[in-house]
């Protein structure tokens, strides 16, 4: 072999391998698109997650670049195109999937936006009527179901959801949440003495839960709204008290998890956020291997959202992202950093040259 063919030999090896080198997986051109959503542009996000679905239809990334162009209409507040491809995913791995299930959330999500409340109950109505009506999921959306009667000023209708659920459900998160729900309804009317009876008549049927210092401070809560402020303060300490001591009882890992978690959510119900930071980083700190720790990294960001720390609230929302991939908060997350970018943004546009106020956050049940 003369030099030249050597040459030659040598700068088509060389050739071939610079080629595959840059030569890039699905995975890695979704997460170009990716990138480009997070540096805030959008258009170039759609374009590479709109190629990514031309190129590889079949392969499982197409899904994932779906929900990522959901996130990108989103932004930009095209709902529409934002439940169109969310809709893809939920068609596509049915609605047994978490995926599918946190898609159909977030569609949810929009039209509540833009007060299609009457859709998005007929989308909730559908989508029951094709799963199981014992699954998680199906309760799930039973709750979104009574939120939207309330949304309409259909209390009752949302009331008797909410009580089926009391007298059903086993799951004390679910309860808690559920007796929450229907309080409110109450405690919008002003009905403090009707949102303490829901609290009060649980206890009587259920004297040896575990959710009593939940229940306790429910019922302080309202008091304090009736202006019974010294009565309303007693059953604040003793709610207290007993969540301390069935913390420090309890020695099953997650059940004491779950107490520490409950008495987060209580501070927040009480608009005392310093006190919920305390005990969500508790839980974050002490039992880093918790099923609650991507919930409490959430409500951190909520917090921090709420209180317009807004790059400290979209801090804690990417925490989820990068540590819990693939998981119904995920893309809840994603919506909130792209909530909490326009909340910044719209922030900064309207005051760019003052410092933003810190008020204290209203409570969303």
């Amino acid at each position: 072999m003369n030099r030249y063919a050597a040459l030659l030999l040598v700068v088509s090896i060389l050739a071939a391998f610079f080629i595959s080198c840059t030569k890039k997986s699905p995975e890695d051109k979704l997460y170009q698109a990716q990138l480009a959503l997070e540096k805030q542009e959008p258009l170039d996000a759609i374009i590479k997650a709109k190629k990514v679905i031309r190129d590889y239809p079949d392969d499982p990334v197409a899904l994932d670049a779906h929900l990522l162009l959901a996130d990108c209409y989103y932004w930009s507040r095209d709902l529409e195109q934002c439940r169109k491809h969310l809709n893809v995913v939920i068609e596509k791995l049915g609605l047994s999937n978490a995926k599918a299930q946190e898609a159909l959330e977030n569609s949810l999500t929009t039209y509540v936006i833009e007060g299609r409340h009457d859709a998005g109950t007929t989308v909730v109505l559908n989508a029951m009527s094709k799963i199981p009506e014992d699954s998680p999921f199906y309760r799930s959306l039973q709750l979104r179901l009574a939120g939207l009667y309330e949304s309409r000023d259909l209390l009752d209708k949302a009331r008797d959801i909410y009580r089926y659920i009391l007298e059903h459900e086993t799951d004390q998160d679910a309860l808690s949440a559920t007796m929450e729900r229907l309080t409110a309804t109450y405690s919008k009317n002003e009905q403090y003495d009707e949102a303490i009876s829901v609290y009060e008549q649980f206890l009587d049927r259920h004297p040896d839960t575990n959710l009593r210092p939940v229940l306790l401070y429910g019922i302080a809560f309202f008091t304090e709204k009736k202006g019974e402020d010294s009565k309303a303060e007693e059953l604040y300490e003793q709610s207290i008290k007993e969540f301390k001591v069935v913390i420090d009882e309890t020695l099953e890992t997650e059940a004491k998890v779950d107490l520490i978690y409950q008495l987060g959510r209580a501070y927040l119900l009480r608009a005392e956020p310093d006190k919920a930071l305390v005990e969500l980083n508790r839980i974050i700190n002490d039992f880093p291997h918790s099923s609650r720790v991507p919930e409490a990294l959430f409500e951190i960001g909520g917090i921090y959202q709420q209180n317009r720390e807004y790059d400290k609230a979209i801090e804690w929302f990417q925490k989820i992202e990068a540590t819990y991939p693939q998981t119904q908060l995920e893309a809840s997350a994603r919506f909130r950093i792209n909530e909490t970018i326009r909340l910044r943004d719209a922030a900064e546009a309207s005051s760019p040259s003052l410092p933003v106020l810190t008020p204290s956050p209203d409570t969303v049940p």
